[in-house]
């Protein structure tokens, strides 16, 4: 079963990475470029297709948007409080409580979500679809960081609250995901229909 793991779900997640460390130093990729590339292009068309073809119910994404939320906040609690309780200082616990609660769980987390649980082995409903579960988990994670998160990184310096909204404005994510959401609903949570 371990090699199975190894060699299955995260072999091709390494090789990937591997192949990309490779294409850097020998081409010079321009990673700002290749950032700004799956910002605003890739994770959003993934999200797009897990979400809008995704076999869970509404109640489940409901529970993913809401347990993913749970956890950051949660995470939040306890750094501020054990940093408190030590002493820390506000710049320091700002940057602790950033690390924690935001992680980036799209690059690694969406390709091994889906390869641990494809949607296309799964009975209609189930809630086990690892692609279209990393989607929720990723949009919160993005929506979160750029409110919750801005807020903590502003509250250890000046910030102004009018641009912050603005970047969060202009990240395709939430658009993807209303079309996607729209999109389902249209399809009739059937995989099977497919949009023209």
């Amino acid at each position: 079963m371990i090699t199975s793991i190894l060699l299955n779900i995260l072999g091709p997640i390494l090789l990937m990475i591997a192949l990309g460390a490779l294409l850097r130093v020998k081409f010079g990729i321009d990673l700002p470029t290749l950032s700004k590339l799956n910002i605003y292009l890739l994770t959003p068309a993934f999200i797009f297709r897990h979400v809008a073809y995704s076999k869970l119910t509404w109640a489940s994404m409901g529970g993913i948007v809401t347990i993913t939320i749970v956890q950051v906040l949660t995470l939040g609690v306890l750094i501020w409080g054990i940093g408190r309780a030590l002493r820390v200082s506000r710049k320091t616990l700002c940057a602790i409580a950033l690390a924690v609660m935001f992680y980036n769980s799209g690059n690694y987390g969406l390709a091994l979500a889906e390869l641990a649980y494809p949607s296309d082995s799964l009975a209609s409903g189930a809630s086990k679809n690892g692609g279209a579960v990393q989607a929720f988990v990723v949009l919160v994670q993005n929506v979160l960081t750029f409110t919750v998160g801005l807020a903590i990184a502003a509250s250890a310096t000046k910030t102004n609250w009018k641009e912050i909204f603005k970047k969060l404005m202009h990240m395709p994510v939430l658009y993807m995901l209303t079309a996607a959401l729209v999109a389902r609903s249209w399809l009739g949570m059937d995989p099977a229909n497919h949009l023209p």
